[in-house]
């Protein structure tokens, strides 16, 4: 019987992975390739438009005004990369736990993490396209076998 080799034993599967700390304790964090798609769930919206409004809200900016949509942004950044890092958790057990005085410090640190291994808009396009890209023509190519 053939085996497989494991990609732990082949890769540092660690590489992606920071930390944030909640409580004292070592919360792993991560963009992973499932960051986006926990984003997304707790955003409420499509990732790009989380993109963009992160985009508008906080880069280049020196400062930090704590709003209702800024908050929403931070919270569904920490939440996809605490997802993404390995750990099981609401939105909402993650929002109390969270001590309101460590927000800006873990936000920071996601916020770092997320800018270094962010997709550039144009390498997001092309891996979402391609999908999209697909189910369109095969419905036109449906709708034009019929004809």
């Amino acid at each position: 019987m053939n085996s497989l080799a494991r990609l732990s034993d082949l890769v540092n599967v660690e590489l992606n992975i920071d930390y944030i700390k909640i409580q004292n304790e070592q919360i792993p964090i991560s963009f992973g390739m499932d960051a986006m798609e926990f984003i997304a769930d707790v955003y409420g919206e499509d990732y790009s438009v989380f993109e963009r409004d992160l985009n508008d809200e906080f880069v280049g900016k020196e400062a930090i005004v704590a709003t209702r949509k800024n908050m929403k942004i931070i919270r569904a950044l920490i939440y996809g990369m605490v997802r993404s890092g390995g750990t099981e958790c609401t939105p909402e057990e993650l929002q109390r736990s969270i001590p309101f005085s460590q927000v800006t410090n873990i936000y920071q640190i996601c916020l770092d993490v997320f800018m270094s291994q962010n997709f550039e808009d144009e390498d997001l396009k092309k891996s979402v396209q391609p999908q999209d890209f697909q189910k369109k023509n095969q419905n036109k190519k449906g709708k034009n076998r019929k004809r």
